[in-house]
């Protein structure tokens, strides 16, 4: 799964410890929205010349569950990836290890959408269908790579 499930992102705070405690993850580059109380799935941040006018600055945060007292967008996806012909021998002695591929553009171009930073260089909760869209895109980025 990519992102948050609604179990962990409802479940009291003293409950979400390590990676998930919000107290840990609310500095700058945290993966919670203090003012959303939420997980961030996808954080990408960065400067292009297509980016914001001003400081050319561009901010994909990607995050929402489906909400926990009002209806929102969910952006976790499953992610279930094949190992074609590679084998992953799994013994007393022996732990394999799956390493996987990430293409990062397809964060832009996936199945049915294709983006850009000039179309949008502020991607966050407020405009759910565009959050939706590269969630559905970023869901098809991971490859396994090889095995050993």
């Amino acid at each position: 799964m990519l992102g948050v499930d609604s179990t962990r992102n409802t479940m009291p705070i003293e409950k979400r410890t390590g990676v998930l405690d919000p107290g840990g993850s609310m500095m700058e580059d945290g993966m919670y929205w203090a003012w959303n109380s939420g997980y961030i799935f996808l954080k990408m941040e960065g400067t292009s010349s297509k980016g914001n006018p001003v400081n050319g600055k561009f901010y994909y945060h990607i995050g929402l569950f489906g909400g926990y007292s009002t209806r929102t967008v969910n952006n976790t996806r499953i992610v279930k990836l094949g190992f074609g012909e590679l084998k992953a021998d799994v013994t007393t002695s022996k732990a394999p290890e799956v390493h996987l591929f990430a293409d990062v553009q397809k964060v832009f171009k996936g199945p049915g959408t294709s983006l850009s930073i000039g179309q949008y260089n502020s991607v966050m909760s407020q405009q759910p269908e565009v959050a939706a869209q590269i969630a559905d895109n970023y869901a098809q980025m991971f490859s396994v790579d090889h095995i050993h």
